[in-house]
C-alpha cells in the first residue's frame, strides 16, 4: 500500500470515528467522503469536529448544507503565522547511518531538523508540531504510517536547525526496512504533504533475544567448551 493510500485510509478512519462519537445517527457515505477530502486537503480536524457538533454534516443534502458554498475557511492560529501550501518546507536527516536495529526495541535516532518555512515549529500548543516517522519495506512501499511522536524541546524558528533525539520503535518482525523521518502538525497535516523534504534510510531489523535467553546461550556455549577452548563432542 502506497503513501497516498495509507493517508486516505487514515483520514477515513478519523472521519468514521468522529461520526460515531458525535453524530452516530447520521452520516451518509457522501458526507463522510466530503470530510475525507477536506482532511486530505489540510483542513483542521478540530474544525471538522466542531462542525459535526453544531449539526453541519458537510455535504450537499445535509440539514445545514444550504450555506455550504458560503462557509469561510477556518482561520489559522495567529502564533503560527500564515500557513499555506508549501509553507512547511524543511528536512529531517539522521546524523549517522542507522545500520542494525533490534526488533520492537525502542531506539534513539539523532537527527538534524531544518526549518525552511515561514513560521516557528513548536510542541507547546493546542495543535503541537512533533517529529514522527514512517516505516517502509525495502522496496519503498509504506508499511507502518503512524510512527511514535517526539516533542520538540525548544521551538525551531524559520531558517534555523536543531539536533533532535527522535524516539523510534522498529517493526516487531526482523527484516530489511527503510525509515522515513518527518514532522506532523497534529490535527492539521503531515509535513511531507506541504512541501517538507523526506527521504528514507535503509535499516536492518534483527531479533532481540531477552537477557535471560542470552545468558542461557552463553552458559550452553561455555559447557560445550574445554578450558583450552576445544569444543566437546
Amino acid at each position: 500500500m502506497g503513501h497516498q493510500e495509507l493517508r486516505i485510509k487514515h483520514k477515513a478512519f478519523l472521519v468514521e470515528s468522529a461520526f460515531r462519537m458525535f453524530r452516530p445517527e447520521a452520516g451518509t457515505e457522501e458526507q463522510k467522503n466530503y470530510w475525507v477530502d477536506r482532511l486530505l486537503d489540510g483542513h483542521d480536524l478540530n474544525d471538522m469536529i466542531n462542525e459535526l457538533k453544531s449539526g453541519f454534516l458537510g455535504a450537499i443534502g445535509s440539514p445545514s448544507s444550504d450555506h455550504l458554498e458560503a462557509r469561510p475557511e477556518p482561520a489559522e492560529k495567529a502564533e503560527l503565522g500564515t500557513v499555506g501550501e508549501g509553507d512547511y518546507s524543511g528536512s529531517a536527516i539522521p546524523r549517522e547511518t542507522l545500520g542494525v536495529l533490534r526488533a520492537g526495541m525502542p531506539e534513539t535516532v539523532p537527527a538534524t531538523i531544518e526549518n525552511r518555512s515561514s513560521f516557528k515549529w513548536a510542541s507547546d500548543s493546542d495543535q503541537p508540531i512533533n517529529v514522527a516517522y514512517h516505516w517502509l519495506d525495502e522496496h519503498g512501499d509504506m508499511l507502518f504510517f503512524e510512527g511514535n511522536r517526539t516533542s520538540l524541546k525548544t521551538a525551531i524558528m524559520p531558517g534555523q536547525s536543531a539536533l533532535v533525539d527522535v524516539h523510534v520503535v522498529p517493526p516487531a518482525k526482523p527484516g530489511k526496512y527503510r525509515l522515513m523521518l518527518t514532522l506532523v502538525h497534529e490535527g492539521t497535516c503531515w509535513f511531507e504533504d506541504r512541501g517538507f523534504s523526506v527521504s528514507s534510510q535503509p535499516v536492518d531489523v534483527e531479533w532481540c533475544l531477552p537477557t535471560s535467553t542470552n545468558r542461557v546461550l552463553e552458559e550452553l556455549a561455555f559447557m560445550r567448551t574445554t578450558s583450552h577452548g576445544e569444543v566437546v563432542a
